[in-house]
């Protein structure tokens, strides 16, 4: 059901210019879909000098189901870039306590992946630069960097600027005609900030049927 939202972990990637990731600060996004439009909001749950917890809220109503679902993500930084996953978690109302991921729900199945951005900076990013424009988002009018990345099938085009610290993603649109999954629209909305994380890892357990289920798979 949700299978989409592992493939968003690239948006942190992809503005690693700063050394400060402040707790609690990050973006609301509109998450928009052939299948839905979607609240999504990213932003800061913990931060040490060698490690980063992003933790990502999704909100979706379908009628008169509503979908809630966090993720958190311990990343492992050595001078400031990502080299690597240590840890993820999953909670939704559902889950009587938040639970563990394993490695194969670190990452969509198709596409751009998160391997795709391991060790960058944002030199390692100019190849893909298309030029500064001013781009209209809920948010409002902001100048921002284009870039444009394919791979396989897939098409990412996405706007940053250093004004929306600390994820820097202003807007990300994602085609592919191969697989309905990688393709999205991201609008900022708004920046956040005093957010609490929903997950403590301290509290996580196993990952069982349930949890899995909340991805469409088992």
């Amino acid at each position: 059901m949700l299978n989409h939202v592992r493939i968003l972990l690239l948006l942190f990637l992809l503005s690693f210019s700063s050394n400060a990731f402040e707790i609690g600060t990050g973006a609301e996004y509109r998450f928009t879909s052939d299948l839905r439009t979607s609240k999504l909001d990213i932003y800061v749950a913990d931060s040490k000098f060698n490690k980063l917890n992003i933790e990502y809220y999704f909100y979706s109503q379908e009628g008169i189901q509503k979908i809630k679902l966090w993720q958190q993500f311990e990343l492992s930084l050595n001078q400031n870039r990502l080299i690597g996953i240590r840890k993820g978690y999953i909670y939704s109302p559902e889950l009587p306590s938040p639970q563990i991921l394993t490695q194969k729900y670190y990452s969509g199945k198709k596409g751009i992946q998160l391997n795709s951005f391991l060790g960058v900076n944002k030199e390692d990013i100019e190849e893909y630069r298309i030029g500064i424009e001013n781009i209209e988002v809920p948010a409002g009018s902001i100048r921002a960097i284009h870039y444009r990345q394919k791979e396989g099938n897939q098409t990412i085009d996405y706007w940053i600027s250093d004004l929306v610290k600390p994820i820097g993603l202003v807007k990300l649109i994602s085609k592919d005609d191969s697989s309905k999954n990688n393709c999205y629209t991201i609008e900022m909305q708004s920046l956040l900030k005093n957010v609490k994380a929903k997950i403590k890892p301290s509290e996580a357990t196993r990952l069982n049927a349930l949890g899995e289920s909340l991805f469409g798979t088992k």
